[in-house]
């Protein structure tokens, strides 16, 4: 193990610099990505959901960091895993799941209907405070479905992330 320390920075946009003079972000997606691998390491089979208000911006950050830099820092290479950006997914070869998903509004299912099938062991939101507290309960009503509880008796668990915020995070 790297030890590593977390930090976080007050700056509305989220950067500095580091004494190495390297562009980076607060730690929180960072941290994220590295339970979620650890998940699917663990426990193999398992299906977790990351979500954010917007695939795009979860591309840019989460997947981006998780398999451009966590994945190699733990040694995973392509043939470990597949991503489908088209299926909005990773699958790694230990059966595990990754699922991504948008949790913006949408007129047509203002109910989040869209979720209703899904079964997941663990669901994480990253920057909670940009979604509707409606869709955080909809994916928690998803979470402890999946092999997890079933094989080890582990309960689901929705972790979020996200800055202070004039909603439900506050």
């Amino acid at each position: 193990l790297i030890p590593v320390r977390c930090i976080s920075v007050s700056s509305l946009d989220g950067l500095y610099l580091t004494n190495d003079n390297i562009v980076t972000h607060n730690s929180k997606t960072f941290t994220m990505a590295i339970m979620v691998l650890i998940c699917v390491r663990q426990f193999p089979g398992c299906r977790l959901f990351v979500g954010r208000k917007t695939l795009k911006s979860l591309r840019q950050s989460f997947i981006q960091t998780l398999v451009g830099k966590v994945h190699p820092m733990f040694g995973l290479v392509e043939e470990d895993f597949n991503y489908s950006a088209q299926l909005g997914e990773i699958k790694y070869s230990n059966g595990s799941v990754v699922i991504f998903g948008e949790l913006m509004k949408n007129p047509s299912d203002p109910d989040f209907a869209r979720f209703g099938s899904l079964e997941i062991d663990m669901a994480f939101i990253e920057e909670a405070g940009e979604v509707s507290l409606e869709a955080k309960n909809a994916i928690r009503s998803r979470v402890g479905r999946g092999v997890m509880a079933q094989k080890w008796g582990i309960p689901g668990k929705l972790v979020l992330s996200g800055n202070p915020s004039q909603n439900f995070l506050r």
